[in-house]
């Protein structure tokens, strides 16, 4: 029997298209929040909580996004200019601030089956494309990716392998489905997802996200450990943490942080995350990219991830990019300023209604999904 394909997927942020918002959608989005964390808070509580706080830092912040080509690209700038207060191990609040802000719009998102972002004018039209309306909190793709290869005893077929550029919990969400996991953590668990402490990631991973997790890390002076907030549907206390989070106090925002780790933060926890990562992908027969752009700034980590890449090592190898068809042939050009042959070894997938599975996978299936119906 011929040897089972390794395959690896590399997630950017177009694969959780019908769930959450892109990069440019996130400033309208971030507004639509502001204006319904109080009644959301009200819903759960009867308390007016936002009555005490204001978030002027925040929308100041939210319209500087605007003139960005991306948040990513606004963050990486307050980061070079903010050397000066790291190397005095100084708090720097308009960093944290701005990582507060990407994990609070995609944890909200994520969480939140309450708000109708039609009845913002503002996000009405945001969503117009998205499947069933802008409601979901996950992308159908990804539940029926899973349901069509999860194994009968809810593992992940060995096989696979998961890189993702997104803060998301789309596939943790995802999962959460098959086990009586009560929070995201739990799921992370189960299936060796490593979002907390990047030294600790083994090869035996199969999930590895570059960029941390976009959940919030409650540094807690007066408690022995962290506590993570990661529940999977929205309670009065992750809005709590939003609200405080966001807020123009500096002395609640403080002990906030996210579990978002940027590529260019290079400590050394990252770098090894990293050359995990790509081994993964020096040792799979496909990778699959699906809703990721190669943007500039993430240029150097994939120059790292791709380095090892066979691209001339057989005709089997190949490279699958997934996304829309205006945009699909840029992104293969691209692969040429990672590696020198990596655009020949890469083919276009413009069909977006469900994530590419390699006909290869269904020829020299495993035992374990023998006979399943398979719906594309």
């Amino acid at each position: 029997m011929k040897r089972i394909p390794r395959i690896t997927y590399l997630l950017g942020a177009g694969a959780s298209y019908n769930a959450l918002p892109i990069v440019n959608e996130l400033p309208s989005v971030a507004e639509c929040m502001l204006e319904n964390l109080n009644s959301l808070y009200n819903k759960f509580s009867g308390i007016n909580r936002i009555e005490r706080t204001t978030f002027n830092k925040t929308k100041v912040l939210i319209e500087e996004v605007k003139k960005h080509h991306s948040i990513d690209t606004l963050a990486r700038k307050i980061w070079i200019k903010n050397k000066n207060l790291r190397d005095a191990k100084a708090f720097d609040e308009e960093y944290a601030r701005i990582k507060n802000l990407i994990t609070a719009i995609l944890y909200f998102k994520q969480i939140n089956n309450y708000t109708n972002y039609n009845d913002f004018e503002i996000c009405k039209k945001i969503m117009l494309n998205r499947k069933s309306g802008n409601q979901l909190l996950i992308d159908p793709r990804f539940e029926a990716f899973f349901a069509a290869i999860i194994n009968e005893d809810c593992s992940i077929p060995e096989n696979f392998n998961f890189i993702s550029w997104n803060y998301d919990i789309q596939i943790e969400k995802t999962l959460h489905y098959y086990n009586s996991a009560k929070s995201i953590k739990d799921v992370a668990n189960l299936y060796n997802i490593n979002y907390q402490n990047f030294k600790l990631t083994s090869h035996n991973s199969q999930i590895l996200k570059l960029n941390g997790t976009g959940l919030f890390d409650l540094n807690n002076p007066n408690v022995s450990s962290n506590k993570i907030m990661d529940h999977v549907s929205i309670t009065n206390e992750a809005i709590d943490i939003i609200i405080d989070g966001l807020s123009d106090d500096t002395e609640k925002l403080k002990p906030i942080s996210t579990l978002i780790k940027f590529a260019w933060e290079n400590e050394s926890e990252i770098s090894i995350h990293h050359a995990i990562a790509a081994k993964k992908i020096e040792e799979s027969d496909f990778v699959v990219v699906i809703g990721y752009s190669f943007p500039i700034f993430n240029r150097q980590v994939d120059i790292d991830l791709f380095k090892d890449f066979r691209a001339n090592y057989n005709d089997k190898t190949k490279i699958i990019i997934q996304a829309p068809e205006g945009d699909v042939h840029q992104y293969i050009e691209q692969l040429e300023s990672i590696k020198s042959g990596l655009s020949k070894k890469a083919t276009p997938i413009t069909n977006l209604d469900q994530f590419y599975i390699p006909n290869e996978f269904w020829t020299q299936k495993p035992e374990s999904i023998a006979g399943m119906t398979i719906f594309t």
